[in-house]
């Protein structure tokens, strides 16, 4: 189940699944605050897929607006 901020080092996502908060800043420097999405209201749109019943909250979701952007994330 997803629960709110863990500690100022984790997002908690799922059970046993963290995402590290150094990640996340690091991430948000690349592609800007408008383009991370980390709170639970925008995630909850990004649980699920045409699967039958299977849902999963991602950690974070980031929308990249550049090849540029797409390099960085990946290195």
């Amino acid at each position: 189940m997803f629960s709110a901020w863990k500690s100022s080092y984790e997002f908690r996502i799922d059970e046993g699944d963290t995402v590290d908060l150094s990640l996340i800043k690091e991430l948000r420097t690349i592609v800007g605050d408008q383009h991370l999405l980390a709170d639970r209201e925008s995630l909850a749109c990004y649980m699920y897929d045409s699967t039958p019943e299977i849902e999963s909250v991602p950690g974070v979701v980031i929308l990249p607006g550049s090849e540029e952007e797409i390099a960085r994330i990946l290195r």
